[in-house]
């Protein structure tokens, strides 16, 4: 049962052509879907710009607003959404939960992910306050089993949770690349229309596609422009070191130490490419655990203040209200 603070949104899908009536919308050309997505948002922010694509196999939501109170992201059907999901987030705070899974899956600027849900068993929130700004792209599974590449042991894998329908997600957010930023420009930039535009949209789909499965499935990771092979080794470590021990006390002299960085190059390296900072990172992860206690454990407030490491309850009462608009007590 959704809890009062958090509203619930539809996830960013749209039915393929042939789906549904879909009779007058234009192929392969984008059209304003901003009256269907302010049916969802106007309660919770603003919504700057909404266009949809519908084209025979796929569909893309360019979405852009802001959340001002917390979200989650939810199927309509009960038995999961039967498409494909690759989203791209320009700006965004979000955090992803799959059962088996340890800890969050931050995505944040500048970052993409691919989730295959068949069972709705992920839950996805969206703090408030949040710029969000992605394109989203829903697919079916025979269009990526024909864009995945042959004899790759990690596309094999891929099809394998299609074949048997388990769940699949990436478990860390990948940088938005050099190739996906021009594969995404080509698809708003295209002028013809028609088969052609078809055609053209729908190669640079399965370029965009194929660097994603590639980036988040496969061993040899590309890097984004300003990081070596090594910064990022390092940076994904240090975001998983603070996933897993957000509990504990970190000092940035620690953390550098630990990773061997300096803590300047540690502090805007870590900035540059998840888009928050370390401690902005750890209060997130922090906040929402109290979070989850409190309605899903039903704790005392006292009792989270004490496991978040607070020596007075109503130090960590002001930082739940300041991070999500309400006091803790009046969530249970």
């Amino acid at each position: 049962m959704l809890k009062p603070n958090f509203i619930k949104l539809d996830q960013p899908e749209l039915p393929l052509h042939g789906d549904s009536e879909v009779s007058g919308l234009p192929l392969a050309e984008l059209f304003d879907g901003a009256d269907i997505a302010k049916n969802h948002v106007d309660t919770l922010g603003e919504v700057d710009k909404s266009l949809d694509m519908i084209l025979p196999s796929f569909s893309l939501r360019a979405f852009e607003g802001t959340l001002y109170r917390d979200a989650r992201l939810v199927y309509q059907e009960k038995n999961g959404g039967k498409y494909l999901g690759s989203c791209f987030f320009i700006e965004s705070k979000l955090f992803s939960h799959l059962p088996g899974h340890h800890g969050p899956i931050g995505t944040f600027n500048k970052s993409h992910n691919f989730k295959y849900d068949p069972h709705n068993e992920a839950e996805h929130y969206l703090p408030a306050h949040t710029k969000l700004n992605f394109v989203h792209f829903s697919y079916r599974a025979d269009l990526l089993n024909e864009i995945l590449p042959e004899n790759e042991k990690w596309a094999d894998k891929i099809r394998h949770h299609l074949d048997k329908q388990i769940s699949l997600i990436g478990t860390q957010a990948k940088p938005i690349t050099l190739g996906q930023e021009r594969a995404l420009q080509n698809i708003f930039d295209c002028q013809i229309k028609g088969k052609w535009a078809n055609m053209l949209i729908e190669s640079s789909f399965a370029q965009l596609v194929y660097l994603q499965m590639n980036a988040l499935f496969n061993q040899e990771e590309t890097t984004p422009d300003g990081f070596t092979k090594r910064d990022m080794e390092v940076m994904y470590g240090l975001r998983d070191h603070l996933t897993k021990t957000f509990l504990e006390d970190h000092s940035m002299i620690q953390l550098a130490k630990h990773f061997g960085l300096n803590t300047n190059k540690l502090m805007t390296q870590f900035k540059k490419l998840f888009g928050t900072s370390v401690f902005e990172y750890l209060s997130d992860l922090r906040m929402e655990y109290a979070r989850n206690l409190l309605l899903d454990e039903n704790k005392m407030v006292v009792e989270v203040a004490h496991v978040l490491g607070y020596k007075n309850p109503h130090h960590f009462s002001t930082a739940f209200k300041r991070r999500y608009g309400i006091s803790p007590s009046s969530i249970k």
